[in-house]
């Protein structure tokens, strides 16, 4: 089962995933958390100034970490990235249509992906953006990328806290088994 989480910067997400790997349902399950920040240590920036490069190869590093791994909880999807590149309107016009392409189709690779509201205020971690007009900027975009194309397998979560969010993850899981 490949379960992944999909939302902007500072909601939860790493969180969540830490929480559900204490449950016996996914205890098995491998962690893929803190991508955009391992490929920050790596010289690639996730600020909001990103450059081309960088956000490709952050797109490149993620659908790898998907395809090459089974059964696992992971933090972030391509939608994400898909999201920061259009707000930050990192590619042209036709660049963004392979760019879409390859998210789109990468989205098969998962079983399910939970969209993670906005909940809280954000907080600078120095590595992040930390404008909240920003976040809002990104969450309102991966909610339109996922209302445009109806993905079956995507769940909008309610709002919620850390517990609420893996409570209703566990029961959407449990209902579809």
């Amino acid at each position: 089962m490949e379960i992944a989480l999909c939302g902007t910067h500072s909601t939860g997400k790493t969180s969540i995933i830490n929480l559900l790997c204490k449950e016996e349902q996914f205890d098995y399950m491998k962690k893929l958390t803190n991508t955009t920040r391992k490929m920050n240590k790596k010289g690639y920036q996730i600020n909001k100034n990103k450059n081309k490069n960088n956000q490709t190869m952050l797109l490149i590093n993620k659908l790898n970490e998907l395809e090459n791994n089974l059964d696992y909880l992971s933090d972030r999807t391509l939608i994400d990235g898909l999201a920061y590149s259009i707000v930050n309107k990192v590619y042209n016009k036709s660049e963004l249509k392979i760019i879409k392409n390859l998210v789109y189709n990468s989205v098969i690779l998962l079983s399910y992906i939970f969209y993670i509201p906005i909940n809280s205020t954000l907080e600078s971690d120095g590595i992040r953006n930390s404008s909240e007009d920003y976040r809002k900027l990104v969450d309102n975009e991966i909610i339109k990328i996922l209302k445009k194309n109806q993905f079956d397998n995507v769940f909008i979560l309610k709002k919620d806290n850390i517990q609420g969010y893996a409570k209703q993850i566990k029961e959407i899981i449990n209902s579809r088994c």
